[in-house]
């Protein structure tokens, strides 16, 4: 314990980018996966809105099962797992970009555009 404080003290830029890459490999896993549910969900809808056009579902939870299962089955075939590891990163790539949109989003008193409100005339 004694070691890793000094390393703390000797190295706090490297160990603090070390600890944040660590955090970052944990969490990758996480994020992959619910990139492929993401994934599973869309290409479920995809399939529902060709077999029930006219229904509308508000909870994925059919088109997840769906779409996971058709993914899982799509990958146990070894020319068409591309077609599931492509989704896959589709949904992955969904799930990063609306994360850096929410996280880079302007709060909703914010003036769009940088245009700036004119002051009141008082």
């Amino acid at each position: 314990m004694r070691t890793a404080e000094q390393v703390i003290a000797r190295e706090p830029i490297l160990t603090l980018v070390v600890g944040v890459l660590g955090v970052m490999f944990l969490l990758w896993p996480l994020v992959a996966f619910i990139g492929y549910l993401v994934a599973g969900i869309w290409v479920g809808e995809w399939v529902l809105r060709r077999v029930q056009p006219s229904v509308i579902r508000t909870r994925p939870y059919l088109a997840a099962t769906i779409g996971v299962l058709l993914l899982q089955l799509v990958s146990t075939v070894p020319v068409l797992g591309l077609l599931a590891a492509l989704a896959s990163l589709f949904g992955f790539g969904a799930v990063l970009l609306l994360a850096w949109r929410t996280l880079t989003a302007r709060p909703s008193g914010a003036v769009a555009q940088g245009v700036m409100a004119s002051p009141v005339a008082g």
